[in-house]
């Protein structure tokens, strides 16, 4: 299995959690820089269902992550976070957003995040 830096923290008692790998593209249709990622999922105590995820730069890694997320996400109480390394409006992750709703759009003033630094963009 592949190491990747995706973690979680809870103040609910973790009941099970797996690290999921996110195929890799075959062929790779880019010549930009390929990684092995993964989802982690967390089923808590309370019966939330958290995955958490890092997707890759190319448009065919993510459309691979996109797939792998939709086959883990639950009915009820399930939250996805992470880097997708797209931005919201972008179609390759309108069917993550036919089934999830996005949290920030609850909130008056926007949730930027790029670059860490100075965020200027969500």
């Amino acid at each position: 299995m592949t190491e990747y830096g995706n973690g979680i923290i809870s103040r609910y008692p973790i009941v099970s959690a797996e690290s999921i790998i996110i195929p890799d593209p075959s062929p790779k249709e880019y010549d930009g820089f390929y990684e092995t990622r993964c989802v982690l999922k967390a089923v808590l105590e309370n019966g939330l269902t958290v995955l958490i995820t890092h997707f890759g730069l190319n448009p065919d890694e993510q459309k691979n992550a996109v797939d792998t997320v939709l086959k883990h996400i639950t009915d009820t109480k399930c939250i996805l976070m992470g880097d997708f390394n797209v931005t919201p409006d972008d179609p390759i992750i309108a069917p993550i957003k036919s089934k999830m709703k996005d949290t920030a759009e609850l909130f008056t003033e926007p949730k930027l995040s790029w670059p860490s630094d100075k965020p200027e963009k969500k």
